[in-house]
């Protein structure tokens, strides 16, 4: 079967060899680079921000339920959910040494946060 899905937002990596694109549908995220990746499953909400970190090896998420959600690219897995600020989260970031995730509200609220080690 094939469809359509509206993406809401996508963002690259590495001189274009990487793709991250999240869609209105509740709970998808894809990766795409040279091999087609599976959906990263598991959001309780629609995904609202996407960013690798500066290694390339996690992606974070931004839901609209508050949640910054951790994945480990290369295993397409998830790794961690960090929460603290309420509502609609419209963007999440990595520091540029990847030491750090900042993620800020609707409401105008910044948090954050240590970023895994791996």
């Amino acid at each position: 079967m094939c469809g359509r899905i509206r993406i809401f937002v996508a963002v690259t990596l590495v001189a274009g060899l990487a793709l991250a694109a999240a869609s209105q549908v509740i709970g998808k995220t894809h990766v795409v680079d040279n091999q087609v990746g599976a959906a990263l499953n598991g959001h309780a909400g629609p995904v609202s921000s996407v960013a690798f970190s500066p290694n390339s090896g996690t992606i974070a998420t931004a839901t609209e339920n508050g949640t910054v959600q951790l994945w480990d690219v290369p295993h397409r897995s998830h790794v961690g959910t960090l929460r603290g600020l309420a509502g609609i989260i419209d963007s999440v970031a990595f520091s540029p040494r990847g030491r750090t995730v900042a993620a800020g509200s609707r409401a105008g609220l910044v948090l954050l946060w240590d970023a895994p080690s791996g």
